[in-house]
C-alpha cells in the first residue's frame, strides 16, 4: 500500500536516487525479490513480478473500495480477492451495494477511494470498453433499435474484430443459449427470459477476462435456470 501511495512514474529506475534507495528498502521489508528485474522496468511492474514470484497475486483484487452517492454510502471499505477461474457470488439484502460493486469492477462507476486490480494492472480509472469485462445487467440493457444479432455482435464490432470472426462467434453464442432462431427479431419481440439469455450471449461473445452477472437467472423458469447455469 505504501508503494502505490507514492504514485511514482514508470521511468524511475529502482536505485537511481535517494528515493529509489528508500523504495528498495521498503520493498525489501515487504519480502520482494528483485531477481528478474530489468533496468528501466516500472516500479509497478517490479512489484507485480515480485507478487507473482511469491504467489501473492490473485486475478481480481479490490482493496478498500468505497462509493458514495451524495450522502448515501453504497459501498464502504470493500476488499475482495478472486483467483482466475473462481466463481464468486455476492449475497445480501436489496440496497447493500452488490450491483454498485459489479458496476465499479466493470467501469460504469468510479470508486471514490480504493483500488481495483485485474491481473496486476490498476483498472480503477480505465474506461469500460478497455477492461475486457463482460456484464449482464439486471435490466438486460439490450439496444431496442438493433436486432438480436446486432446486439450480440456489438461488442465485437467495437473491438474491431474481423467480419468472419464476428459471424462465427455470434452464431456460436446464439447456439449456446438456444436462440439462433431469434437472430432477426428485435428485443421487444422476445420474452423477458429470452432477453436475459441474449444479454448473456452478448457478454460471452467478447470472451471477457471477467464475466459479471447481476441476477442473470431471475427471469428464467426452473428448467431455464438449470440450463443457463450449466452453460455459464
Amino acid at each position: 500500500t505504501e508503494i502505490y501511495t507514492l504514485s511514482l512514474h514508470d521511468a524511475l529506475p529502482i536505485c537511481s536516487s535517494p528515493v529509489g534507495h528508500l523504495l528498495y528498502s521498503r520493498l525489501d521489508r515487504f519480502n520482494v525479490d528483485p531477481v528478474g528485474w530489468r533496468q528501466g522496468d516500472s516500479l509497478h511492474a517490479r512489484y507485480r513480478y515480485s507478487k507473482i514470484r511469491n504467489g501473492l497475486m490473485t486475478y481480481l483484487d479490490l482493496t478498500n473500495v468505497c462509493k458514495n452517492f451524495n450522502s448515501v454510502v453504497a459501498v464502504k471499505d470493500f476488499t475482495l480477492n478472486v483467483e482466475k477461474g473462481q466463481l464468486v457470488s455476492f449475497l445480501g439484502p436489496s440496497g447493500c451495494g452488490k450491483t454498485t460493486t459489479l458496476r465499479m469492477i466493470a467501469g460504469f462507476e468510479i470508486p471514490d477511494s480504493g483500488t481495483i486490480l485485474l491481473d496486476g494492472d490498476d483498472i480503477s480509472l480505465v474506461p469500460p470498453n478497455r477492461r475486457g469485462i463482460g456484464m449482464v445487467f439486471q435490466a438486460y440493457a439490450l439496444f431496442p433499435n438493433m436486432t438480436i444479432r446486432e446486439n450480440v455482435m456489438f461488442g465485437l464490432r467495437m473491438a474491431h474484430k474481423p467480419k468472419d470472426y464476428i459471424e462465427k462467434k455470434v452464431n456460436e453464442v446464439l447456439d449456446l443459449v438456444r436462440l439462433s432462431n431469434t437472430a432477426k427479431r428485435y428485443p421487444h419481440q422476445l420474452s423477458g427470459g429470452q432477453q436475459q439469455r441474449i444479454a448473456l450471449a452478448r457478454a460471452l461473445a467478447i470472451e471477457p477476462r471477467v464475466l459479471l452477472l447481476d441476477e442473470p437467472l431471475s427471469a428464467l423458469d426452473e428448467i431455464g435456470r438449470a440450463s443457463c447455469r450449466e452453460r455459464v
